[in-house]
C-alpha cells in the first residue's frame, strides 16, 4: 500500500472512491452526495487543497489504484480531520487506519498541537469509528457543503476532550466527515515492536511498526520476510512479542502464546 498526495490523474478516481463510499455508508440522497462531491472534490477544490499550506490531502493506493482518501486542515494550532473514505471493495485491509494515522501525522508536521475529527450526522457508523480510534464527542455544529447545510458531530482526542468541553458558540463552517475502520490500540500497552524478529524455525522477519491491527490486549503488527515489505509473513503480537499468530478465513487473529485476539467481524462491515 502506498500513501501519497494525489496527482492530477488521480482526481477522477478520488471522486469515484468518495461516491461509492458515501453511497454505502451515508444516509444521503444521490443529489446531496453529488453536491458534496462537486463542492469538496471538484478539480479546482482538489487543486486548491494540494497547494494550500494549511491543508493536507492524501490517498492510499494498492497496485496503482486509489482505494482510500483522507483530508485534513490546520487552523490556530489545531488540526481537523475532515474526510476519510475507503473503497467498499477494499475495506478490512488496514487502509482506513493507515490513512487516519498518516493524516494526523501530516497535520502534526504542519504545526497542529492537537487534532479533532468531524463526522456528518448522516454517516451511519462514522461516530463509532472515531470513538474506537480514541476520540470523544465534544460538540455539534453546522457545516455548509455545496447547496446544503448539514449537522456534523465533532470529536477530540480522549485526553483533551474534557479541556475542550462543548462549544455552544461554534460558528457555521465548511465541515467534513471521517470514515474508515476501528482500532482499540494503545501505544502505551504491550511490548515495543522490534525492527526484526526471529520465529521458532529461525526465519528472520521484519516488523512494520506503522502497520497495525487492534487486539483485545495490545495491537498486532504486520511482519514481512523482506525489508521492502513485498513478501508478507504474518503478524507480531504486541502483547507478548510472539510471531505465533493464527488467522482464519474471516481475518480473525489470535496469538497462540497469550490469547490476544483481533476479530474483524466484530465491527460493522462498512469499516473493515
Amino acid at each position: 500500500m502506498e500513501i501519497y498526495e494525489p496527482e492530477p490523474d488521480d482526481v477522477a478516481r478520488v471522486r469515484e472512491v468518495v461516491r461509492s463510499s458515501m453511497t454505502t455508508s451515508y444516509a444521503l440522497s444521490p443529489q446531496e452526495i453529488d453536491s458534496i462531491i462537486d463542492h469538496q472534490f471538484g478539480d479546482e477544490s482538489v487543486e486548491r487543497k494540494l497547494e494550500a499550506t494549511d491543508a493536507t490531502l492524501l490517498v492510499a493506493a494498492k497496485d496503482g489504484t486509489v482505494v482510500g482518501v483522507a483530508e485534513g486542515d490546520l487552523g490556530e494550532g489545531r488540526g481537523d480531520l475532515r474526510w476519510l473514505f475507503v473503497d467498499p471493495e477494499h475495506r478490512g485491509e488496514g487502509i482506513g487506519t493507515r490513512l487516519f494515522e498518516e493524516t494526523v501525522d501530516a497535520l502534526a508536521e504542519r504545526g497542529a498541537r492537537h487534532v479533532q475529527a468531524s463526522v456528518l450526522a448522516e454517516s451511519t457508523d462514522g461516530g463509532d469509528f472515531i470513538e474506537r480510534m480514541g476520540f470523544e464527542r465534544i460538540d455539534d455544529r453546522e457545516a455548509d457543503l455545496g447547496d446544503d447545510t448539514f449537522v456534523e458531530h465533532v470529536y477530540a482526542e480522549s485526553g483533551e476532550a474534557e479541556s475542550e468541553g462543548p462549544k455552544d458558540d461554534e460558528s457555521t463552517q465548511e465541515g467534513g466527515d471521517a470514515e474508515g475502520e476501528a482500532d482499540h490500540e494503545s501505544d502505551d500497552e504491550g511490548v515495543e515492536p522490534p525492527e526484526t524478529a526471529t520465529d521458532e524455525d529461525g526465519t528472520r522477519v521484519y516488523v512494520a511498526a506503522d502497520e497495525r491491527e487492534p487486539g483485545t490486549e495490545a495491537v498486532f503488527y504486520r511482519a514481512y520476510t523482506d525489508e521492502g515489505r513485498e513478501e508478507p509473513y504474518g503478524y507480531f503480537c504486541g502483547n507478548c512479542g510472539s510471531l505465533d499468530v493464527d488467522m482464519d478465513d474471516l481475518g480473525r487473529m489470535e496469538c497462540a502464546e497469550c490469547g490476544n485476539t483481533h476479530r474483524a467481524d466484530e465491527w460493522d462491515s462498512s469499516y473493515l
